[in-house]
């Protein structure tokens, strides 16, 4: 297997839905598939991207319920040009100042052992030329710490695999970390 990175958000359940929300505005549509989010009031969202079922990894038009865990998404998402993510893809998927870069896996996890109603939200690259993007463009690191900030995220990090994590945003101060380090082992 190649290499696998991701973004990782961690946030309150609350936030999910508006987290959801901005990741759908920056979406790449393809065509016209969909998939429905159900959140727990019973509100929905139709997101423009794909979600795997027992038939197939890419299914359009299912409903599914926001509730980690489970819910995995197929995403595109547009982020700001740079230089990396120019020479990334071709010029088709180049839109004015924005580049398309998909598919990337959106999985959620529940995390009450790190804080209560907290909840992960992990965007993982497809392949392992997208995981080294991940790591150099400043673009892509970019959106998903504003994305941390605009949802009043725990933490924001880059799990790059064997070598660790890469801490994006962690406001002080920080509970999941306060928690990380009663949860390690004294020497």
């Amino acid at each position: 297997m190649g290499l696998d990175y991701s973004f990782d958000l961690y946030v309150a359940r609350a936030a999910l839905h508006p987290l959801l929300k901005t990741v759908a505005a920056q979406a790449e549509p393809y065509g016209d598939e969909h998939t429905i989010v159900v959140f727990d009031d019973g509100d929905t969202l139709t997101m423009p991207f794909t979600s795997p079922s027992d038939a197939t990894l890419f299914t359009s038009g299912q409903t599914i319920m926001a509730s980690p865990p489970g819910l995995q998404l197929n995403t595109s998402i547009r982020f700001p040009a740079d230089e990396y993510l120019l020479a990334y893809q071709p010029a088709e998927a180049v839109h004015g100042s924005q580049v398309s870069i998909g598919i990337i896996y959106l999985t959620t996890w529940d995390r009450p052992n790190l804080l209560p109603g907290c909840v992960s939200v992990s965007f993982t690259a497809a392949t392992t030329s997208m995981s080294r993007l991940f790591v150099v463009s400043p673009s892509v690191r970019g959106f998903f710490i504003d994305l941390a900030r605009h949802v009043g995220a725990y933490l924001c990090i880059l799990d790059v695999e064997d070598d660790g994590f890469i801490t994006l945003y962690a406001p002080q101060p920080n509970p999941i970390l306060e928690q990380v380090g009663r949860l390690r082992p004294t020497a």
